[in-house]
């Protein structure tokens, strides 16, 4: 048998596979190249370490020339690094938000539905005295189920909502970076600071932030971004529908509980979804500023019926109405058909002081703490002054010399000088009576009269300069300085009394005298006379003529605007002996967890020398005929002082 040989050869380029020998200087080359390039860097680098200097400090500054920086990021080597670091911060922010997200998730909870319910829901708040005697049990504004569903809200109220609030709710995620942009840039330029959150931020901060309204303490930023994430959140666990809905069961609304329902009820007398169109655009344009727009605010109707007026303008604008269906619900007048608002304070106890409280810790806390109640307030009213007070209001007015010589109204403040709270307040003749009588006059912007001439000599008393000292035997003479003042300024009897001193001249109420102190006090300008006002006790005294475009030596005449409030608080420093300290209503308030959210501090400066501050009252203690002698009570001493201004006579008493 035969065997079969079989013979392979092959020539030079025959094959396409290397010799291991020739793969072997393929590699040797290689490695030798590399080798070659890091003796290279490795010499590069020792040559540019040799032309640093050799003190470490020094080496660190000669590296931070902006020419060698831009050099190092510009070559290949910064390239790469700045690649390198570009990766680990992406990295460790992308760790860093998912641990964000991660941690706040959490707290989603308290936004659902149902607990949203049980919170707004335990809302009894309860107001005493002083000594703990209870003046009213806030319980809300009936029994009927205030977090109410989607289709138990007006779709009037929810597109007046949208389009006031956030006319892109329907395209975004959560967040708006335009707005958020767009406010940043207007608070950065100083112009008005404008809102750059949308409807499902404005939210997340009822809901998770309102607790913490009146704690400036809380870092914005890290606030800022919790607020974010939980917006996005809020939007992946909800549809718009459900999110526009736990927002109006949430806003406050300006009344004693939060949520559309409440607000419906309490000032139509009607549930959420059978509100009208002009009724809904008014509701809808309360959460902006709920103290400020409260329907029950006389001071802020006006206001509030111009954005009433925006919302329906924008509702049209957006095509949700037309504009002939804006025009007519601008054309109703809403507010007369309000319901009246003692509707709502069955059995309250001294209402215009505790409703004056309620606004003063909505500005403090937030509205949304408030009006969600469960809060406990201790204020610094005593009811056995304020029964008292109250009783004395109405005799004056039931005896009808009142109205001989025209007076229609009355408030009275009573300060305890010595701590700066007050203790009893009356707003009007009664709140019950018609028209007016749940105005309360008492914080209300009123022209003080002469009572402010004693701020004014108090400051005088208070100039020493090398020249003269003042005291009250200086000669300030009351005569005509029409000239001098440059418009024609009278007494109160159009008479002057020549070279009289100055006791005489504040006792005789003499107008002359005190425009010619305040000159001297601000050498020929009001301003530092207001400015020592306001530093006395009354922050606001010429506020709205100065934001009106300002004010003159009038000033020192009470030809300015003030709060009884505030006056009687500034008196308060006179009889502190110049001690100034801010007026208080409330003690202490807690929540429903028994924490403490506000407790009173006694704290005092001293604004006006000790001697200042006893020559005015000594001078007010002086028994004038047909002036003062009526302000002695049962053997007290006591400084007084009237004023009178467009021919109603305002009395403020400091003892």
């Amino acid at each position: 048998m035969k065997k079969k040989t079989t013979i392979s050869t092959a020539g030079h380029g025959s094959s396409d596979k290397k010799s291991p020998s020739k793969r072997m200087n393929l590699y040797a080359n290689l490695a030798q190249k590399h080798k070659a390039k890091k003796d290279k860097d490795a010499r590069e680098r020792a040559e540019y370490l040799a032309t640093l200097p050799k003190h470490p400090v020094k080496r660190f500054f000669y590296r931070l020339h902006p020419k060698r920086l831009a050099k190092y990021w510009f070559s290949k080597r910064g390239g790469l690094m700045a690649l390198k670091i570009l990766g680990v911060s992406i990295l460790l922010m992308l760790l860093l938000i998912g641990g964000m997200f991660a941690y706040f998730r959490k707290d989603l909870d308290k936004i659902r539905p149902g607990e949203l319910a049980k919170r707004v829901q335990t809302t009894v708040t309860k107001y005493y005295d002083r000594n703990d005697n209870l003046l009213w049990e806030d319980k809300g504004t009936g029994n009927y189920q205030l977090v109410v569903e989607s289709d138990q809200i007006s779709d009037y109220l929810k597109k007046a909502t949208v389009a006031i609030e956030d006319r892109n709710f329907y395209n975004h995620h959560g967040i708006s970076i335009s707005g958020m942009l767009r406010a940043m840039l207007s608070t950065a330029s100083r112009r008005q600071v404008q809102g750059g959150s949308t409807l499902t931020q404005q939210l997340v901060k009822q809901v998770f932030f309102a607790d913490e309204a009146g704690d400036r303490s809380i870092s914005g930023i890290p606030r800022k971004i919790k607020e974010i994430i939980l917006a996005i959140e809020v939007e992946r666990m909800y549809s718009k529908d459900q999110i526009l809905s736990l927002y109006l069961n949430e806003s406050p609304y300006g009344g004693r509980r939060n949520g559309a329902e409440s607000a419906a009820q309490t000032y139509f007398g009607k549930h959420a979804k059978d509100l009208t169109l002009a009724e809904a655009a008014l509701i809808a344009g309360i959460p902006q500023n709920p103290t400020y727009y409260n329907p029950y605010n006389t001071a802020g109707n006006k206001a509030l019926i111009a954005r009433q007026h925006t919302v329906l303008d924008y509702m049209a604008e957006q095509g949700v109405i037309t504009k002939d269906e804006a025009e007519k619900a601008k054309k109703i007048d809403i507010l007369s058909t309000l319901k009246p608002q003692t509707e709502h304070l069955e059995n309250i106890k001294a209402p215009h002081f505790l409703l004056m409280v309620r606004n003063q810790l909505s500005k403090e806390l937030g509205e949304s703490v408030v009006g969600r109640g469960g809060l406990t307030i201790k204020t610094t009213l005593d009811w056995r002054i304020q029964e008292k007070l109250e009783n004395e209001m109405k005799s004056f007015f039931a005896t009808g010399r009142p109205d001989s010589v025209r007076i229609s109204n009355g408030a009275a403040t009573v300060e305890d000088v010595q701590t700066g709270q007050i203790v009893a307040l009356v707003g009007s003749r009664d709140f019950n009576y018609t028209g007016f009588g749940q105005d309360n006059a008492a914080v209300s912007y009123i022209q003080p009269g002469s009572t402010i001439k004693s701020l004014v000599f108090a400051q005088l008393f208070d100039k020493h300069d090398s020249k003269q000292a003042y005291g009250s035997g200086t000669v300030l003479a009351d005569e005509n300085i029409d000239k001098l003042y440059g418009a024609t300024l009278r007494n109160w009897d159009n008479k002057f009394m020549g070279a009289i001193n100055i006791r005489r001249a504040l006792a005789l109420s003499r107008n002359v005298p005190a425009i010619k102190a305040a000159y001297i006090v601000g050498d020929g300008s009001a301003k530092p006379v207001v400015e020592g006002i306001r530093r006395m006790g009354d922050p606001n005294y010429c506020r709205q003529e100065e934001n009106a475009g300002g004010y003159g030596l009038g000033a020192a005449i009470g030809a300015c605007g003030t709060k009884q409030t505030e006056l009687v608080n500034a008196y308060s420093t006179l009889a502190r002996m110049g001690v100034q300290k801010d007026i208080s209503s409330v003690i202490e308030v807690k929540n429903s967890q028994g924490e403490t959210l506000k407790k009173w501090k006694d704290e005092g400066k001293q604004v006006i020398d000790s001697q200042s501050a006893y020559i005015v009252n000594d001078i007010l203690s002086d028994r004038t005929p047909g002036l003062h002698g009526w302000m002695g009570v049962n053997g007290v001493r006591t400084s007084a002082k009237t004023g009178t201004s467009d021919k109603v006579l305002i009395k403020r008493l400091a003892i």
